[in-house]
């Protein structure tokens, strides 16, 4: 019996056909009642027909997928995330069919293609399980428009919750934040979110930003100043001139500046300036 065939369609029409009971060719492989793509079970046999899987996998392990189900066209076929596993396709089965649910209920053009999805993936799914001789059942989901509409409600409701749990975290969070930039502006070391904007404190004989680049305390009057003329022009300048180990490649009108790769808010460089009685 030869078991390295020639590629990949040709261990696939072997395994459908039940030309022998093994045989491979580089990533795919078929034993027994099985077909493999690397080590995911892709295909299984039954008396009755075939169990193909219908999970996303990657593009190669795709390519298999259709290789498989080209090569039995002939035979029964169900679709099921996991051919070799009753449980493991049940759970997966009913996450798809609610989901498929959630959808149609507040779908308008493809309402009726995402229910047609859900009653053919349940009707696979309980063929499959009578051929694995399984008791595991799943009942065809209610499709009428009150049904749907209950669930388009447990849907609104589940993301005003959703909403309003984020929107909490996120007033938790900015008030801990707020709470570390206090620390920080006093001296401690704190981890602050990158995403933050960028504050500035004085430490020694430097001004340090929050994201940890400083510049000499004796550069701040030029600055300032700077700022100050270019705020009653009537542009934004590039300028490209050092500020100590960096460069100063902006100031706008609003008095923002960008300082290598930090984007200085007024607001912070104002409270600098009288900080360090400048204003």
């Amino acid at each position: 019996m030869r078991t390295v065939l020639n590629n990949t369609r040709e261990v696939f029409h072997y395994f459908a056909n039940k030309v022998q009971s093994e045989g491979r060719c580089g990533n795919v492989s078929f034993n027994g009642r099985l077909a493999y793509s690397y080590r995911a079970v892709i295909g299984k046999h039954f008396p009755d027909g075939i169990a193909l899987s219908d999970s996303k996998y990657s593009v190669t392990t795709s390519s298999h997928q259709s290789d498989l189900r080209y090569a039995c066209q002939h035979l029964r076929r169900v679709y099921v995330p996991e051919p070799d596993s009753d449980y493991g396709s049940y759970k997966a089965v009913k996450r798809e069919v609610e989901s498929l649910l959630r959808k149609a209920s507040t779908a308008k053009s493809k309402r009726e293609c995402y229910l047609g999805e859900a009653l053919d993936k349940v009707e696979n799914f309980n063929t499959f399980a009578k051929w694995c001789n399984s008791e595991l059942r799943i009942e065809q989901p209610v499709t009428d428009p009150e049904s749907l509409k209950a669930i388009a409600k447990g849907v609104k409701e589940e993301l005003n919750r959703v909403n309003a749990q984020r929107k909490e975290r996120e007033r938790l969070q900015a008030l801990d934040n707020a709470a570390k930039l206090v620390e920080w502006r006093n001296g401690a070391n704190v981890y602050l979110p990158y995403s933050q904007a960028i504050a500035l404190r004085i430490k020694g004989n430097l001004i340090e930003t929050t994201k940890g680049a400083s510049i000499p305390l004796s550069e701040a009057p030029t600055l300032w100043k700077l700022i100050n003329r270019i705020m009653r022009g009537d542009r934004d300048y590039e300028i490209g001139q050092p500020v100590g180990v960096y460069r100063l490649t902006k100031i706008r009108r609003d008095g923002s500046i960008v300082v290598g790769c930090h984007d200085i808010p007024h607001s912070e460089l104002s409270l600098m300036a009288q900080s360090l009685n400048l204003e």
